[in-house]
């Protein structure tokens, strides 16, 4: 048992390098009995970031569901859609990673959201948050490849969300206007 709870606070403690610039909870405060470890995978496939990094969801077992303006104002804050997309760096993979274990991490529970497109592509990552006023809301942060692109990139994604449906999204700076459509969904899996 306490060579458990010293993996977990070491695991914790490296999930910390991610960042948050607003945590309600440290990584040092955050106890071994105060988070769980999920590797989202499908058919026993583990999702990678560009890295080649196992993706790592960090859940804050005392984090609550937010309410709609919790969440957007801590997307506000959040500056996980800063980081510019690199397909060798940081991918949308690791863009939903970072989100989720910041939300977490600040206090509020939030989902890792893998999506398939009908066209066979490489398919998507994305998050959720199940809003205790609004439901299950979903949400993309994904950054831009070019450096001088929009201040922000945080994204509601368009309802309704499910297979055969349109990804499309709603971008925060953009007075809710849609964003081209990534695709028509096959499948998607949520990961809490």
């Amino acid at each position: 048992m306490i060579l458990l709870s010293l993996v977990l606070m070491f695991v914790l403690h490296y999930a910390g390098s991610l960042g948050a610039s607003n945590s309600k909870i440290s990584d040092s405060q955050m106890s071994a009995q105060q988070a769980a470890i999920v590797h989202p995978s499908i058919h026993g496939y583990s999702y990678y970031g560009a890295s080649g990094h196992q993706i790592r969801l960090v859940n804050n077992l005392s984090a609550i569901n937010p309410t709609y303006k919790q969440m957007v104002d801590f997307l506000k804050t959040d500056q996980t859609d800063k980081i510019h997309y690199n397909n060798s760096n940081f991918i949308c993979g690791d863009f939903a990673e970072q989100l989720h274990n910041n939300a977490e991490r600040a206090g509020y529970k939030c989902a890792f959201v893998s999506v398939y497109f009908f066209d066979g592509g490489y398919g998507h990552a994305c998050n959720a948050f199940n809003t205790a006023d609004k439901g299950l809301v979903y949400v993309d942060c994904t950054g831009s490849t070019d450096p001088s692109s929009a201040p922000t990139w945080d994204s509601i994604v368009a309802q309704p969300f499910g297979i055969g449906e349109p990804y499309r999204t709603v971008r925060f700076d953009l007075c809710y206007s849609f964003c081209s459509s990534m695709g028509v969904i096959k499948n998607y899996r949520i990961y809490w």
